[in-house]
């Protein structure tokens, strides 16, 4: 009887367990925070892209702010064991550390290199782990096959 109890649980729990692989974004997923932080890495961004030089107050906050999404990234990254993702998360919240310092010295050659370098993560991870759906929606694929 608890042999069948816990096989009909294991069952129930498998595919649970492989959605976690992927993340529906935009829409209802399971992990509402990783959504959050790409919606806030989005205004952030779009903040930086509008400013000229990459200095000054605005660009100290939304690195700031960016930097602070990358660590919870860490976090999410490595709970699910994706250690490409964590690499790129360390770089990122380095590179938008890296324009926080610049943006508050008002360096805004350091400032600029340190935002392309920010930016660079993004298209890496996104490459790797984002994946446009025909509806235009996207999912994220936290587990990356291994090629054989």
């Amino acid at each position: 009887m608890k042999k069948s109890v816990f096989l009909s649980a294991a069952l129930l729990v498998l595919p649970l367990a492989a959605q976690d692989d992927v993340i529906k974004a935009g829409g209802a997923n399971r992990d509402r925070d990783f959504t959050s932080w790409m919606k806030a890495t989005a205004a952030a961004n779009g903040v930086l892209q509008k400013l000229e030089t990459k200095t000054g107050k605005d660009a100290y906050e939304k690195a700031e702010a960016l930097g602070s999404v990358y660590e919870s990234m860490i976090g999410f990254w490595r709970q699910r064991g994706a250690a490409d993702a964590v690499k790129i998360s360390m770089q990122g919240k380095a590179a938008a550390l890296e324009l926080a310092t610049a943006a508050r010295a008002n360096d805004a050659t350091a400032a600029a290199a340190a935002y392309s370098r920010l930016g660079a993560t993004c298209k890496a991870c996104h490459d790797v782990h984002r994946m446009k759906m025909a509806d235009g929606t996207y999912l994220i694929q936290t587990a990356v096959p291994k090629l054989k």
